[in-house]
C-alpha cells in the first residue's frame, strides 16, 4: 500500500504563480491554431475549438476565472487574463497577460510570447 508523501506534489503546488495561466494561454493558442489549419477561418468561441482528449483544455486562469477572448472575426484573436485581482491594470501577478493569434503569422515556427502589461 502506498501512502501519500510530501515529496510528491502536483505541478500546480510547486510551480510559481503565473505559470498555470501561461500554460492555459498557450494551450488555447494551439487549439485556435488547429482550428485555423482545419477550417481556414477563426473560431467564434471556445465551443468551436478542437479537443485534445481532455488534456490541457483549461479555459480558466489559475485564479479560476475564465480566460477572456477578443476577436475581429477575420485576422486576430487575443486571449487574455486580467491577473490575480481580476481587474484591468496592475503589475506583477495583477498584470494583464495576453497572447495574440494572427492568421497572417500562423504558419511561422515557434510560439508568440505572452505579453504582460
Amino acid at each position: 500500500m502506498l501512502l501519500p508523501s510530501p515529496l510528491f506534489e502536483t505541478v500546480v503546488d510547486i510551480a510559481p504563480e503565473g505559470t498555470a495561466t501561461a500554460s492555459s494561454l498557450y494551450t488555447t493558442y494551439l487549439r485556435i491554431s488547429k482550428y485555423w489549419q482545419a477550417h481556414s477561418k477563426l473560431p467564434e468561441g471556445y465551443a468551436d475549438l478542437p479537443t485534445d482528449d481532455g488534456k490541457g483544455e483549461s479555459r480558466n486562469d489559475e485564479w479560476d476565472r475564465p480566460l477572456l477572448w477578443k476577436s475581429d472575426g477575420m485576422r486576430f484573436i487575443e486571449i487574455y487574463s486580467l491577473g490575480k485581482d481580476g481587474v484591468e491594470g496592475g503589475s506583477d501577478l495583477n498584470a494583464r497577460r495576453s497572447i495574440l493569434f494572427d492568421t497572417q503569422r500562423s504558419s511561422e515556427l515557434g510560439m508568440p510570447e505572452i505579453k504582460v502589461e
